[in-house]
Formats: structure tokens, sequence, C-alpha cells
């Protein structure tokens, strides 16, 4: 029998393919067991209730002490400049809390780096972040608008009432156009722990003694809202 133009003839290497399906098999069982493993934990997890918060807990935030020294809790990771500050923030209720921009990017809240005349304030992105921005201002922090305050929390940390195993933090949406949600201004921009857009925390906080502070919250996909309790609360 002609083998022309049958192509070149291979020699199978038996014990190499076996040994390769193998593997592969128990590599098949391992991920099996692994994702049943998971499977059980967080079955375990979501069989117990979920965490129930005792009390709402206010943090407020120092950034630097009065000699100017940056908290320890706290790293500088950019410096930007020139900056000009014009107002006070309207996003934070800290004292000296001010507004500033630098290359066509909205700083708020910043903090006066020790004296009003050390031509550098310190920026937060959020309340719980701890990298600082340090802004170069080259005249000084100088003069600065009042602006009126609402009393509105800069952070929060809430029970996601669409799963109450969550918590979902959120930050003030203050200084632009107000949005409501059933009737409630929209307060505060709430994220997952990945950093994803899930809602938003909306009207004002209803206080307790006895128990957790409490804030109505709207799902990024919903037009209702359902009041949550709140476990952490930055100004």
């Amino acid at each position: 029998m002609s083998t022309q133009g049958a192509g070149p003839r291979r020699h199978v290497n038996w014990v190499q393919l076996i040994s390769a399906a193998g593997v592969a098999i128990i590599t098949v069982i391992a991920a099996g067991l692994a994702d049943g493993a998971m499977s059980s934990v967080a079955r375990i997890f979501r069989d117990n209730p979920p965490p129930k918060i005792e009390q709402t807990s206010e943090h407020h935030v120092i950034l630097f002490d009065p000699e100017g020294s940056l908290g320890s809790e706290y790293a500088v990771t950019e410096h930007i400049g020139p900056a000009k500050c014009w107002e006070e923030s309207l996003v934070s209720e800290s004292p000296g809390a001010l507004r500033c921009a630098a290359k066509d990017y909205l700083f708020d809240p910043c903090w006066q780096k020790g004296s009003w005349d050390s031509g550098h304030v310190g920026c937060l992105l959020n309340p719980w972040s701890r990298k600082v921005t340090i802004l170069n201002l080259p005249s000084g922090t100088g003069e600065y608008e009042k602006v009126p305050h609402m009393e509105i929390p800069w952070g929060l940390e809430i029970q996601n009432p669409n799963d109450r195993y969550e918590m979902v933090r959120c930050s003030s949406v203050a200084g632009g156009t107000v949005e409501f949600v059933d009737g409630k201004p929209i307060y505060w921009k709430c994220f997952d722990e990945l950093d994803k857009h899930v809602g938003w925390a909306v009207g004002d906080i209803e206080k307790s003694k006895d128990g957790p502070w409490k804030v109505f919250f709207s799902g990024k996909r919903s037009d209702q809202i359902v009041q949550t309790p709140i476990s952490n609360l930055w100004w």
C-alpha cells in the first residue's frame, strides 16, 4: 500500500500520554474538591445569622497634629503643585477642612500642614483612606470663603439591606446637584469592598441612644429605599 502524501509518521510515547492524562484527572478532582470546600465554607457562613450592628461608632478625621506632623496611620503617596484652596470643604464637617484644586483636579477635603503660611495641605480621597496627597500652595493657604454646612457626615459604613452579610461604605456627594430617590435627597454614594458602586444612602440620619443610628439605602438598580443600621460614621 502506497504511503505517498500521507505525511510524516510520529512515534507516540504512551507512557508520557498516560501520565499527562493522570495529571489532568487529578487536577480536575482537586479543583472539584477545592470548589466543594469553598462552597461548604460559604454555606456554613450563610447558615449563621448576619452580623447585628449594636451601636454606631463616630470618628473624627485628624490628618495632622498642631505641629504639622502627619498621623502615624497615614502615608504620603503624592505631591502636586501648584495648587490653590479657596473655600471650606463641602464634604467634611472637620474644622479647618478646605476645598482645593490643582492640575484641573478637585481635592476635597484638605487640611493645612502646620501653620496657615506653611504653603502645604494634605488631602484624602475618602475618610477611611490612609493615602495622603500633599498639595503645594505657592502663596500659602491665604483667605478662604466660609460655606454653610448641613451637618452631614463625610462617610458612612452601613449594612447592605439587600445582603445583610455585606457592609458597604458611602462617601458624601455634597457640592454637586442634589438628586432624589423616593422624595429623599441623595447625600452619599456607596461602594462594596471591591470598590464597585452598589447604591446610595439618602435622607437624614436617624439617631438613637439605645441602638445604632440608621439611614435609608437605595440599591443601584432600584427606586425604592430601605432603612439600614450604620456601623461607622466619619466627620
